[in-house]
């Protein structure tokens, strides 16, 4: 009876290696670039606020700010 309780152990352990392996480190959300204008989300650019500037009032008549403009 204990040798069945302890393979069971060790199968639910061998589980639990592999999720938390297999859930270790995300991959690293990419850096906007800092000169790009934001993009509003009515589809113009701001022509005073960037990517890593502060985003409060940009776009605020262009139905807010959807993201930052793709480079080049």
């Amino acid at each position: 009876m204990f040798a069945k309780l302890g393979a069971s152990f060790l199968f639910v352990g061998f589980l639990f290696g592999i999720a938390s392996s297999a859930m270790a480190d995300p991959a690293p959300a990419p850096t906007p670039a800092p000169d790009r204008p934001l993009l509003c989300c009515d589809g113009t650019l701001s022509p005073t606020c960037t990517c890593d500037g502060p985003r409060r009032g940009c776009c605020s008549h262009h139905k807010g700010v959807c993201g930052c403009a793709d480079p080049g």
